[in-house]
C-alpha cells in the first residue's frame, strides 16, 4: 500500500527537522488562539484598530508623493532617503521622551514582535530562564518557547497585587540552574490585563535587575494610548543598560505597515542587527517616514486616546450594568483591552460554545500562559477598540447573558 498523506508528513518530519523545530511542535502551532469570526457578528477578541483609526487617505497620499518625488527609488533594495528619514525621527523622538540615551541604539523591525524575536536570537538559549507577567501576551509566549522551556509567569491580573512584591519574592526563593535572562513585561495598558504599573513600581523593578543580572523587556505597544495620563516608561529611568524598549507603530498608525523598533544598549541592539537580514522594508518605511512628515502626528495621538477612552469608558459602563456580581474586571486606564474573572464553577468550554452561538466573540485566558504550565484559568480577555460603541454595549450585553447562564444553572 503507499503511504497515506499522514504517514508521509511524519516520514518528512522526522528525516528533515532539526531538533529545535521538533521541539516547538509539543506547543499548539502560532495563532491557535485566534477565534473564527466568521459566524461571530460582534468581534471582541481581536486587538484590532477600529476601522476610521487607520489614516487610508493620508496613507495612500504618503506613498503617491514619495513615488512621484523619488520614482523607483522607494522600490530599490537601497530604499530612498524618506525610508532612510524614519529612524532619525524615531530616534529624535525618543530622545526627547527620555527613552533613548548616548550609549543606546535604535534598530527598525518589521514590528516589535520581529524585535522581540531579534532580542531572543541574541540572548537566549535552551537552558535560559524568561519571566513574564501571567497572564502575558500571547505572541510573546510563542516566541519564547521557539528558545526555551524555561517561561515562568509571575501572577499579575488583580489590581491589589503588588507585582514587584511577586517577582521579589520569586527572585529571593528561586532555585534550579537556568541562568535568568529576561523579564518580559508590559508597564502600561498591558495585553491582556490593561494593568498600569505605577511609577515606583518601575524604579523597584530596575533596581531587581540590577540586583539579580537580568535584563528587561519593556513592551511600549499601548504606552501612547493612555486616557488621562501617562507614567514615563521604565526605560527612562535605565542608566546601566538593563532594559530594552519595544516600539511600533501598529497601534497608532496601522499594523499592517508592520513598522517597529528596538531601543537598547548599542553592543546588544549592534548584535541583534547581525541576525537580522530582511533587508527592512524600504517602501513601508518611506511610506511612514512622509506620513509622519506631512502628518501631525501628536493631533493624531490626542484623537486616538479620545477615542479610545470613549470605547473603554462605554465598555466598563456596559459591564457593570449587564455582568453578573459574581464576575469582576480591571477598569481600563488605556490601551485596547479588558480582563474578565469569574468563579471557579463556570466551565470554559461551555462559556465559549455558549458565547459563539449568541454572536460574540472572545479570547479564552488560558492562551495568556505559558503552555507548558498547563494553565487553565477562569478568565478572559476583551477588546473594546475595534468594534462600533453600540456594538460593544451589546457584545457585553451577549457574553453577560452567556456567562449569567452557566452561573445561575450550576451550583
Amino acid at each position: 500500500m503507499p503511504p497515506t498523506s499522514k504517514d508521509s508528513q511524519e516520514h518528512f518530519v522526522a528525516r528533515w527537522l532539526n531538533q529545535r523545530a521538533l521541539h516547538t511542535h509539543q506547543y499548539p502551532a502560532p495563532g491557535s488562539w485566534v477565534q473564527p469570526q466568521a459566524n461571530h457578528p460582534i468581534n471582541l477578541a481581536s486587538g484590532y484598530p477600529f476601522p476610521d483609526a487607520i489614516p487610508r487617505t493620508a496613507l495612500v497620499a504618503a506613498l503617491s508623493n514619495v513615488v512621484a518625488m523619488e520614482g523607483d527609488a522607494p522600490f530599490q533594495y537601497s530604499g530612498s532617503q524618506a525610508s532612510e528619514g524614519l529612524a532619525h525621527w524615531i530616534a529624535q523622538r525618543m530622545q526627547q521622551s527620555g527613552l533613548m540615551i548616548p550609549d543606546d541604539a535604535l534598530l527598525l523591525t518589521q514590528g516589535a514582535i520581529q524585535g522581540l524575536d531579534l532580542i531572543c536570537q541574541t540572548v537566549l538559549d535552551s537552558r535560559s530562564l524568561v519571566l513574564v507577567q501571567g497572564p502575558t501576551y500571547m505572541e510573546a509566549l510563542e516566541i519564547f518557547h521557539n528558545y526555551t522551556d524555561h517561561v515562568v509567569a509571575l501572577s499579575c491580573d488583580r489590581p491589589d497585587q503588588d507585582f514587584t512584591e511577586v517577582l521579589a519574592t520569586y527572585l529571593a526563593s528561586r532555585k534550579g540552574n537556568s541562568p535568568l535572562s529576561l523579564l518580559y513585561l508590559g508597564t502600561s495598558f498591558q495585553n491582556p490585563t490593561g494593568l498600569v504599573l505605577s511609577a515606583e513600581a518601575r524604579r523597584t523593578l530596575v533596581a531587581l535587575a540590577r540586583q539579580y543580572h537580568f535584563l528587561i523587556v519593556e513592551d511600549g505597544a499601548y504606552d501612547a494610548l493612555y486616557f488621562d495620563a501617562q507614567i514615563p516608561p521604565m526605560k527612562t529611568l535605565d542608566i546601566e543598560g538593563q532594559v530594552l524598549y519595544l516600539g511600533t507603530f501598529s497601534k497608532t498608525i496601522s499594523p499592517g505597515l508592520r513598522v517597529g523598533w528596538v531601543i537598547g544598549p548599542a553592543p546588544l541592539v549592534e548584535a541583534m542587527a547581525r541576525f537580522k537580514k530582511d533587508l527592512g522594508n524600504p517602501l513601508v518605511t518611506a511610506l511612514t517616514a512622509k506620513f509622519l512628515h506631512d502628518e501631525d502626528y501628536d493631533t493624531r495621538l490626542d484623537w486616538l486616546r479620545a477615542q479610545y477612552r470613549m470605547r473603554g469608558h462605554l465598555a466598563t459602563e456596559a459591564l457593570q450594568r449587564f455582568m453578573p456580581e459574581e464576575v469582576c474586571w480591571i477598569s481600563p486606564r488605556g490601551g485596547f483591552f479588558i480582563w474578565l474573572r469569574y468563579p471557579d464553577r463556570v466551565d470554559n468550554t461551555r462559556l465559549l460554545e455558549t458565547a459563539t452561538n449568541l454572536g460574540v466573540s472572545y479570547v479564552p485566558g488560558q492562551y495568556f500562559y505559558p503552555y507548558a504550565s498547563h494553565d487553565n484559568p477562569k478568565a478572559l480577555r476583551i477588546c473594546f477598540s475595534y468594534e462600533t460603541p453600540v456594538r460593544i454595549t451589546e457584545g457585553i450585553r451577549l457574553l453577560s447573558r452567556a456567562l449569567r447562564e452557566q452561573i445561575v444553572a450550576l451550583p
